[in-house]
């Protein structure tokens, strides 16, 4: 109780502190929300505009903010806030039981307490981003492949099921880490004919809870989106000839610009007598593909070495200079944030080299993949610090076995 009300108290302080970022929508999730609320359509569109539907942005956050917004019609900084304080204090009450689960005692509560201070949670809280929702739903999905781990019956898959339905519709991503959960199910220690009844239920039971976003997107695009028409504009960001050219030629630590991003063809216009045309935001998806296989296909060398880059970016330890002129105090708080993440990561990786084969034959072995996908997947599309916000409680429990086994050892 005591870690829920200081989660309560920092993220309503950070938020509060924040507060205009909160009000700001970079990535258009509160006017979703807000024409969903107001208009019932899932739609980027402006108030004065004809509702164009879209599916460039996956649906759970913004349908989370229309549902807190049903009394008030109005998706207010105070509705982000509040709902991001609840997840947060959700994520610690989860980290902690994972950690009774997973045996750490009271290192459960060393990993709740680390992810209550956090640097990139508490700081993506005050964002009007996945992130918070998506670590939640991480968190949550741990907790079911635990139970499913442990008991194998079929309400526990379906309830792992649902759990990474709902994740994937957050963050597309983590689409990898529920097909890779199914095939993980075959390494479970139960009887064959059980292990294959756990996956099949898994699978089907995620794929019901994909099922409307998927029927809804094939009705408005005619086609079966199974996550969002985001993934060619975001696979462009990370493999285009501006970015390889600023990874040869730019001095160390210099920042490369997303607005440098190379332009692609405008997306032909439709006749006239239609007001609705969401086909062209899967034609300029189509097009960013396009682009981004054609940097690949003629530059092959800088494009494993922006591999390397992007997977260092996702797991550096200081979150990367946004700007060329950096004041001295933001640049402080950054290397504070680095030297959090140097001790989270050296115990972590001492927690995961004392579990060794163990971590494979256990419900550890959902958190890997998890952090194993993450890496995989941004490896490839644009990454930075906090693509990995959903694996950080994770990285935490791995950080409070590591720090009681070197208590341990030093006794």
């Amino acid at each position: 109780m005591l870690l829920l009300f200081l989660t309560a108290l920092l993220r309503g302080a950070g938020s509060w502190a924040l507060a205009p970022q909160l009000a700001a929508d970079p990535d258009s999730y509160r006017l979703i929300a807000q024409n969903l609320v107001n208009r019932g359509s899932y739609s980027t569109s402006l108030p004065d505009q004809t509702p164009v539907p879209t599916a460039y942005r996956p649906p759970i956050f913004p349908w989370a903010l229309a549902c807190c917004a049903i009394l008030t019609k109005s998706v207010s900084p105070i509705i982000v806030g509040s709902l991001h304080v609840a997840l947060g204090m959700a994520t610690v009450g989860l980290t902690w039981y994972l950690g009774q689960r997973w045996g750490l005692a009271r290192g459960a509560t060393l990993a709740a307490f680390l992810t209550v201070c956090d640097p990139l949670l508490c700081y993506q809280s005050s964002q009007v981003m996945t992130e918070t929702t998506a670590t939640f739903l991480v968190m949550l999905g741990l907790v079911a492949l635990t139970r499913l781990s442990h008991r194998g019956n079929w309400q526990s898959a379906c309830f792992a099921g649902v759990t990474l339905g709902l994740s994937s519709l957050c963050r597309p991503s983590l689409l990898a880490w529920f097909l890779l959960s199914c095939g993980a199910c075959l390494v479970l220690p139960f009887p064959r004919a059980r292990k294959l009844a756990c996956l099949a239920v898994v699978a089907l039971t995620g794929v019901l809870v994909l099922a409307p976003w998927i029927i809804r997107n094939t009705i408005q695009f005619h086609r079966p989106i199974v996550t969002t028409t985001h993934g060619g504009y975001t696979l462009h960001l990370a493999n285009n000839s501006s970015f390889y050219r600023h990874l040869e030629t730019a001095p160390w630590g210099k920042v490369w610009q997303a607005q440098n991003l190379p332009p692609i063809a405008s997306p032909p216009d439709r006749p006239k007598t239609r007001k609705l045309d969401p086909g062209r935001e899967l034609h300029r998806d189509r097009l960013h593909y396009e682009a981004a296989w054609e940097a690949i296909g003629n530059q092959p060398s800088t494009f494993f070495w922006s591999c390397a880059v992007r997977c260092g970016r996702l797991w550096r330890l200081a979150p990367h200079r946004t700007s060329a002129a950096e004041s001295i105090s933001r640049q402080s708080l950054r290397w504070a944030v680095g030297l959090w993440y140097t001790g989270l990561f050296c115990l972590a990786v001492r927690g995961l080299w004392k579990l060794k084969n163990a971590a494979w034959k256990t419900a550890w072995l959902w958190g890997i993949l998890l952090a194993v996908v993450l890496t995989a997947v941004h490896t490839f599309y644009w990454s930075n610090v906090r693509m990995r916000a959903p694996v950080t409680p994770f990285l935490c429990l791995l950080a409070a076995t590591g720090a009681t086994t070197l208590r341990t050892t030093q006794k």
